[in-house]
């Protein structure tokens, strides 16, 4: 059986790996966001610039 500290000290690093990869995850899902708004804001530019010409 693993002594008391060990299993903190595991406990602690299976938190802040679990929290640095779900950040990532999050942080990459608002880029996406992001980058998909603008391609739709872009979208919109160009169709209202076509259509005053």
């Amino acid at each position: 059986m693993l002594s008391w500290p060990v299993f903190w000290i595991a406990v602690i690093i299976a938190f802040t790996l679990g929290g640095m990869f779900g950040m990532m995850i999050l942080s990459l899902c608002v880029v996406a966001g992001d980058a998909d708004r603008q391609m739709e804001r872009d979208l919109e530019d160009r169709r209202c610039s076509e259509e005053v010409r």
